[in-house]
């Protein structure tokens, strides 16, 4: 008998001959069809477990498995966001190389109100773009150290990345910039929440099949 000449209460009679026990095989060849045909036919047709039943509308697994798409959402959100920024995206500047020359690296003495003593750190570059001399001072988008006063000395060239748009903005390592790298570090956080609460959903919702 092909598929389509049964109808939906043929093929219930059909899969309440399975669930009384008859062989599959034999039905198989009784009603010319296939063991996939009537796996698919009990997934749309079959009544199905107790517990199965429970965990499609019970409301607390349904919270769960939302709670966990929202949040994997946010966090390919934020990953999505930062990844946009980096390839120059419309907040994200567009770099150029060039070269340039230190002309200023001073360390700098200060003293605390209670005696403490730190050091502050200013070094100065020059560089060109077309034809237009820049002076910057910022070596990455962090805070300049003590490393760096000891490799940039007066006269050495160095490699400087500069904003097409403003070429006045530039830097001698070229990072991931806070505002993006946060976002990014945020995104891990909240998939690994979507993690969690996904893999309670799961627990949750096999123990009430089981149940």
């Amino acid at each position: 008998m092909a598929d389509n000449e049964l109808t939906e209460e043929n093929i219930k009679a059909i899969l309440k001959e399975v669930e009384s026990g008859a062989e599959l095989s034999e039905l198989c060849r009784k009603y010319d069809i296939t063991p996939s045909e009537l796996h698919l036919w009990k997934l749309k047709y079959g009544e199905p477990e107790p517990g199965e039943a429970v965990a499609k509308t019970d409301p607390a697994l349904r919270i769960m498995r939302w709670t966990a798409a929202a949040l994997l959402a946010i966090g390919l959100g934020l990953w999505l966001w930062s990844g946009y920024y980096l390839i120059g995206g419309p907040t994200g500047p567009p770099m150029a190389e060039t070269t340039g020359k230190i002309v200023t690296s001073e360390r700098v003495r200060l003293t605390g109100e209670q005696g403490t003593v730190k050091y502050e750190y200013k070094i100065a570059y020059d560089y060109k773009v077309d034809d237009k001399q820049y002076t910057s001072q910022r070596i990455r988008f962090g805070p300049t150290s003590a490393k760096d006063y000891e490799e940039l000395k007066v006269g050495r060239e160095v490699k400087v990345f500069y904003d097409k748009r403003q070429p006045g903005v530039a830097v001698l390592e070229r990072e991931i910039p806070p505002d993006v790298f946060e976002p990014f570090r945020l995104g891990f956080y909240w998939l690994g929440a979507a993690f969690v609460v996904g893999c309670l959903a799961w627990w949750y919702g096999d123990k009430l099949v089981e149940s």
